[in-house]
């Protein structure tokens, strides 16, 4: 979930939307983190569309930025291409009237607009929106805010993705050296580490090429398996994303670990 990108003036969290009525946003929040969680898809999307358009006076530009950085991530995540254009469409313009590029709040909507992009193979134009971001970010995020290390993450892919192998090698172990250090992104650096594997393997099939993408494979086992991991919604997203990954590098037993500890999360949360 991504962290509030504002600080409200009302207090509480308190936001008058068009129709008079107060929109607690934190709750808001609170109850899309547990419709995720539940693996709720379809009602975590109504929830976010609902208060979007209830949020639409441009006094609450930031309000409206927040929800839809979380609706383009989720209809990348249900692989939505069409609905996930046009919203990202919609932040970046909304970026744009705003005059929001040259600071954080704007910067994060690049980044979750890249990410779309370069998801649905739009390499080139989400390189461009990463680039953008990076500017801003490496002047005024914090690294411990994880943000930083997304961006990273995802802009090797891209890199990747364009044949920069070398540049996005870089960015991928940046990025990790900043997850590997904060036991709250122990799931992300699995992921890294699983990206930089299949860097290490691409276009070759040596044997040293294969031992070292192995280890990247076992250090990535080894940060979903410690137990400072949080077993929550992003953990379970997490598992079930890897899964498949860990199943190609011939990890199948603890790929269907990892499928197993998804649906006993899902489920818990759902009160099955």
């Amino acid at each position: 979930m991504n962290e509030l990108f504002y600080e409200l003036q009302q207090e509480n969290g308190l936001v008058q939307n068009r129709s008079g009525r107060l929109v607690q946003i934190p709750r808001v929040l609170a109850k899309l983190d547990a419709l995720l969680a539940a693996n709720d898809y379809a009602d975590a999307e109504k929830l976010l569309l609902f208060n979007i358009s209830e949020c639409s006076a441009d006094e609450y530009i930031p309000v409206r930025l927040t929800l839809l950085n979380e609706l383009i991530g989720l209809l990348r995540k249900t692989n939505q291409k069409e609905k996930a254009f046009s919203y990202t469409q919609l932040a970046l313009k909304t970026v744009s009237d705003a005059k929001l590029e040259d600071i954080e709040m704007g910067a994060t909507v690049q980044l979750n607009a890249a990410t779309v992009y370069n998801h649905f193979g739009e390499h080139k134009t989400a390189l461009e929106l990463y680039e953008k971001a990076l500017e801003v970010y490496q002047k005024d995020a914090t690294p411990d805010s994880g943000r930083l290390a997304g961006l990273y993450n995802n802009y090797a892919l891209a890199l990747s993705a364009d044949s920069q192998n070398e540049k996005a090698e870089q960015f991928f172990m940046s990025a990790l050296k900043l997850t590997e250090e904060n036991k709250e992104m122990l799931p992300e650096a699995a992921i890294t580490c699983l990206n930089i594997a299949d860097l290490k393997l691409k276009g070759t099939s040596s044997e040293q090429a294969i031992l070292t993408a192995d280890e990247y494979v076992s250090r990535a086992q080894e940060f979903l398996n410690r137990p400072e991991n949080k077993r929550d919604g992003n953990y379970a997203f997490v598992c079930e994303k890897c899964a498949p990954v860990f199943e190609h590098f011939g990890y199948f037993v603890f790929a269907e670990e990892l499928k197993e500890r998804a649906d006993k999360i899902y489920a818990g949360n759902t009160g099955a």
